[in-house]
């Protein structure tokens, strides 16, 4: 947890994160794992009733090892193809959504894809709105991100960061003298 959120409980998570906390996020396990983790842990969302507990298959059909890219892992995932399955919202836009647990977002969303596929998370399209933080530091001597910036380290990554590349970080975030 940040430092900037010491003293804050784990129920106020969402009152500025669109994620739900589940044990692997909580404990800063890996990508896969914490896609895991929401997958079989998370009350409200019943994918693994109908897709089976790894993802195997039953009443729907199998989701390991999908050969779907994310976006349109996630257009069936909002909008099914079958009438069978129920939408899942990407916020709780009413309370009793809310109350339900019966939505993802986006952020938790990639993860699961990146556990039944065995395949690690591109970092999301930044938007108009996104605010990407500089790196202050020479990237000299200090190619490893996550020497520094860990869940354990001294400046924490954001939660939906877990299991990202140096490559991944580099992409969104610019040291000095970067173009």
């Amino acid at each position: 947890m940040p430092a900037d959120h010491a003293g804050s409980g784990d129920e106020t998570c969402t009152v500025c994160h669109d994620v739900q906390p589940t044990p692997a996020r909580l404990a800063g396990g890996s990508t896969a794992e914490m896609g895991q983790s929401i997958w079989q842990e998370r009350a409200g969302l019943s994918c693994r009733n109908c897709h089976g507990y790894q993802g195997e298959g039953g009443f729907g059909p199998p989701l390991a090892d999908t050969s779907l890219d994310f976006n349109a892992f996630k257009q069936r995932t909002r909008s099914p193809l079958a009438d069978l399955m129920p939408p899942i919202a990407t916020a709780p836009d009413d309370p009793a959504i809310e109350q339900s647990g019966t939505w993802i977002s986006d952020d938790d969303l990639r993860l699961v894809h990146a556990w039944l596929t065995g395949v690690e998370p591109e970092p999301p399209e930044p938007t108009s709105e996104a605010v990407l933080s500089p790196i202050t530091h020479s990237l000299d001597s200090l190619e490893d991100c996550l020497f520094c910036h860990d869940a354990d380290k001294a400046m924490p990554f954001p939660n939906d960061h877990q299991g990202w590349s140096n490559d991944i970080c580099l992409s969104c975030h610019s040291a000095p003298g970067d173009k």
